[in-house]
């Protein structure tokens, strides 16, 4: 059980693990960055294993994982919640040299 915190309540995000998300009693969150990152994956077939072998090496840094199909099976969205800048610079930089692969980062504070 967590101690009462005069100024936070304590939350909890669900994903593969468990994550406390700390929220103020006045319903600001703490600064702190959270970063959302989109990845269309063409080719699914062909990019699938070498995509999630470099995702599975950033899995520690990863709070949440979301994946869509396309309805044809041959592309694919995959979105990442993450908050570490440094593990989202580090999966940007490996995931780039795949042609097929588009990436968007949004960050929030």
């Amino acid at each position: 059980m967590v101690p009462p915190c005069p100024n936070f309540t304590l939350d909890y995000a669900f994903s593969r693990k468990v994550v406390p998300v700390l929220k103020s009693k006045e319903g600001k969150e703490p600064r702190e960055k959270t970063f959302v990152v989109g990845m269309l994956v063409n080719n699914r077939s062909d990019l699938a294993p070498d995509v999630q072998q470099i995702i599975t090496e950033y899995g520690s840094d990863i709070i949440s994982r979301f994946g869509v199909p396309s309805s044809d099976k041959k592309n694919g969205l995959i979105i990442l919640i993450m908050q570490e800048e440094a593990a989202v610079q580090g999966l940007i930089n490996q995931l780039q040299e795949f042609e097929d692969l588009q990436i968007k980062t949004v960050q929030f504070e």
